[in-house]
């Protein structure tokens, strides 16, 4: 199985490689080598939506959405060797639910501060379903998947 697995490893990173180098992408090859061969953590970025808001699906996506983006922002000033993994990696996104209000959101935020992982709430314009300035979602990430579960690993997928 061990060889079945560096046989198709070594199939990946072939034909990622040959289009990476194509692109003078070589720190992205040794990035993707890392993943792969070392078997590294992979990198997520989970999304927390409060439940107790009764947002539409519209409405959650397009505050995950901007969640997302504020993320990957901050990530590219921040942390752009984790970001380079995460995207190598396809992008990892979960959604999970909180049942709880804001202040639970805060104490997650906080939990995932202390370990170093970048996080972002979204605060809604107050246009459409929620008032001016509810926090909405906090997005967490994108940061090694075992890291993020420390913060948010016992919430419940939306």
């Amino acid at each position: 199985m061990e060889t079945y697995s560096a046989f198709l490893a070594g199939i990946a990173i072939g034909i990622t490689s040959s289009f990476l180098v194509k692109s003078n992408k070589m720190k992205d090859i040794k990035c993707l080598f890392d993943i792969v061969l070392k078997k590294r953590d992979s990198c997520k970025m989970v999304f927390v939506v409060r439940n107790d808001l009764n947002m539409s699906k519209g409405k959650v996506a397009a505050q995950c959405s901007h969640a997302a983006i504020l993320c990957y922002d901050k990530a590219v000033k921040q942390a752009p060797e984790t970001l380079r993994r995460w995207n190598l990696e396809g992008q990892a996104k979960i959604v999970v639910k909180l049942d709880g209000g804001e202040k639970e959101l805060q104490d997650i935020s906080e939990k995932a501060t202390s370990l170093n992982i970048i996080n972002m709430t979204v605060r809604d314009a107050g246009l459409t379903q929620v008032a001016r300035g509810t926090a909405t979602v906090l997005g967490i990430g994108p940061a090694p998947a075992r890291l993020i579960d420390l913060a948010s690993g016992h919430l419940k997928l939306m």
